[in-house]
């Protein structure tokens, strides 16, 4: 008799190579193509041998190095880390309103995350600054937290020209090009865009962060009865689904 995990595995597996997932990035579509992916417009099928030998290429652990020695952290095995919360519009004050959230407030947090014993990485979207460009909020949120903390880094997700500006800026923060691939620095998250597909700007982000040797966490954000079954189960098996098309992509 199969396990549960088991069965949401098959699950994802027919998911894949029956209904496939979307890329929308023709550099993307190309590169699987060449790598034996059955394509059809924009629709990529993987084949479950496709999937297992591209997961086996990850590595077990891998370090990410902070700019202070003693705050690096090993991902891998039964480790656990923790990082600060994602992509808050809003700040909650002490009346108990609530306004939107400015840049000075991504700096207090990023100071309180710094001097937290709980953190050993920083940065991301803390919070979602209403006062700056959204085009330009990644390298200058990355910006502020390389001033602010001496952790691990959390990059924030953002278009081709900003995902550029920050991978410049980590290079410089490195030494070098060859320094930053070796010594990956900074670790992002990749949302699909659920149900099956990732978007340009995504995909565009694994490829940059990628050729630069840095780790992404690709990060399904499937919401059961919208954009997903309204099953656990089935909303479980999707965003394997999508999940393990994007780490076998990267």
């Amino acid at each position: 008799m199969r396990s549960s995990l088991q069965k949401i595995h098959d699950a994802s597996m027919v998911i894949l190579q029956d209904v496939g997932i979307r890329f929308h990035h023709e550099e993307v579509l190309d590169l699987l193509r060449d790598h034996g992916v059955r394509v059809e417009g924009q629709t990529a099928f993987f084949s479950e041998n496709q999937i297992m030998d591209r997961l086996a290429m990850a590595p077990a652990k891998f370090t990410l190095h902070a700019r202070n020695p003693k705050h690096s952290i090993v991902i891998g095995g039964d480790r656990t880390h923790y990082a600060p919360g994602y992509g808050a519009v809003f700040v909650g004050q002490g009346n108990g309103t609530y306004r939107q959230a400015l840049l000075r407030d991504y700096v207090n947090l990023g100071k309180l995350i710094q001097y937290s014993p709980y953190f050993r990485v920083n940065g991301g979207s803390l919070v979602q600054p209403s006062d700056i460009p959204h085009e330009t909020a990644p390298p200058l949120l990355l910006y502020c937290t390389t001033l602010l903390s001496d952790k691990c880094l959390l990059a924030a997700a953002g278009g081709p020209t900003a995902t550029e500006m920050v991978i410049d800026l980590l290079i410089i923060l490195a030494g070098g090009r060859k320094t930053l691939h070796a010594r990956p620095q900074v670790i992002v998250p990749i949302n699909t865009l659920s149900p099956l597909q990732v978007d340009f700007n995504s995909l565009e982000m694994l490829m940059q962060y990628v050729r630069n040797g840095q780790p992404t966490m690709i990060s399904p954000c499937v919401m059961a009865g919208t954009t997903g079954p309204v099953t656990l189960a089935g909303t479980i098996a999707l965003a394997n689904a999508e999940a393990l098309a994007g780490i076998a992509l990267a």
